[in-house]
């Protein structure tokens, strides 16, 4: 915009003059105390130290830092008080979202997520208690799940009727249920927790991408709906493996690499499907050929006779039962991107499964069946000349019998044309 000038042409405003901060008056200036005020205002940091000073004083009550027992009474104290306090902040979570503090209630609602998904090892010490009691503390526990996820997919908008709620609720009640399992096995060999379970709780929790892809995978939700999805689908699966990893650790049981097989195997369907874009269909196609090999690699590490077992009279070991599972695998990677690599290695791996159940059975097994070919061919060469003599005579009857009908298809076609030409 220009402004007239009686006294020549027209003249643009004046410009303004710079300012540096030195200049600015001191009354212009917010001072240290305003500047903090408006940092905690901002980023809010009470609630991150609420949660630390919770997860403290669980550890610490609970005696968690040198795994020592606690009484039954303390401890479902503590379970109680941990329920009300993420109460509170699924409530607190949901009025600042209505009133549209996005920031706060999400990280509010992560902190839900993340004490859903017992960081605190309450439900895994009540079951070490008693397992009784901690079968009855952890549906209780289940139920309060269901309502306290309920009121948060309400207030973020997520649909309960979809796919990711039930995934959600499936993930915990495997949390719940594997220490309880553990419990229970242990109490049935003399307190001590068998290799076998622990490699079984490792095929349960495979089924967690599984699951994924064929329930929450397909309808995604969009903007703030997804990021809750995302939290509380994340956290729960990322403590069961650290339930898994501690396993061992706590019960004094020997980690063998073959536990991890399984996830590689339910992750390679999961990476299969985790998109549909072009661009990432040969990195997508490369991991479902290179995870189910990786984990064969691993189960084909020599185990112990623990992790063994019998059904239908038919012995499965990590070895057998993983190179079954990388067949499926493998036929679903076919069946996704058609591509003959995945039927060749589906082929090789249910031929593995039938030659042994270990390495060494299988280079033995398959020593005795290149034998037995090479002696039974052996056996069926001619060695005599009467012996020549018999299998010259049956090949002439059969060469005969082949250039006969050799002759019948094409005298056959020559008729035909003949009568053509007529």
């Amino acid at each position: 915009m220009t402004y007239p000038d009686a006294f020549g042409p027209a003249m643009g405003p004046p410009d303004a003059p710079d300012v540096t901060p030195a200049e600015v008056p001191d009354v212009l200036r917010p001072s240290g105390r305003d500047r903090a005020i408006n940092l905690l205002a901002q980023y809010n940091p009470f609630y991150f130290l609420s949660a630390c000073c919770m997860l403290l004083g669980i550890f610490v009550l609970n005696d968690s830092l040198d795994w020592s027992p606690l009484p039954e009474d303390n401890l479902l104290i503590l379970i109680g008080t941990l329920n009300v306090y993420e109460l509170a902040l699924v409530i607190l979570a949901a009025v600042l979202l209505r009133r549209g503090l996005v920031r706060d209630g999400m990280f509010l609602l992560f902190l839900e997520a993340f004490f859903l998904a017992d960081a605190g090892f309450l439900n895994m010490e009540i079951f070490t208690s008693d397992p009784w009691i901690g079968l009855v503390v952890n549906v209780a526990l289940l139920v309060l799940a269901i309502v306290k996820v309920a009121m948060v997919f309400f207030a973020a908008g997520i649909p309960l009727l979809g796919g990711v709620f039930p995934f959600v609720l499936a993930q915990i009640a495997l949390l719940l249920a594997i220490p309880g399992v553990f419990s229970f096995a242990a109490s049935s060999h003399g307190g001590q927790l068998p290799m076998l379970a622990v490699y079984g709780a490792w095929w349960a929790a495979a089924l967690v991408p599984i699951l994924h892809v064929l329930m929450a995978q397909r309808r995604r939700p969009d903007g703030l709906a997804a990021k809750v999805a995302t939290t509380f689908v994340a956290l729960p699966f990322v403590s069961l493996l650290a339930h898994l990893c501690l396993a061992n650790w706590v019960n004094k049981v020997p980690f063998h690499p073959a536990n991890v097989a399984p996830m590689l195997l339910a992750l390679a369907a999961w990476v299969g499907r985790y998109d549909t874009h072009v661009a990432t269909l040969g990195w997508r196609m490369r991991m479902h050929l290179v995870l189910p090999f990786t984990a064969v690699a691993l189960s084909a590490i020599k185990f112990p006779p623990e992790m063994t077992f019998d059904v239908l009279g038919t012995e499965f070991s990590p070895l057998r039962l993983t190179l079954l599972a990388a067949a499926m695998a493998y036929v679903d990677g076919f069946i996704l991107h058609e591509h003959p690599n995945f039927f060749v290695a589906a082929l090789m791996c249910f031929a593995g499964s039938g030659v042994g159940t270990s390495v060494r059975d299988m280079s033995r097994n398959t020593a005795d069946f290149v034998r037995y070919v090479f002696d039974s061919v052996s056996s069926i060469v001619p060695k005599t000349t009467s012996q020549w003599g018999v299998v010259s005579v049956v090949g002439a009857f059969v060469l005969l019998a082949m250039g006969a009908g050799l002759s019948l298809l094409k005298g056959g076609g020559t008729q035909k044309r003949e009568v053509r030409l007529e």
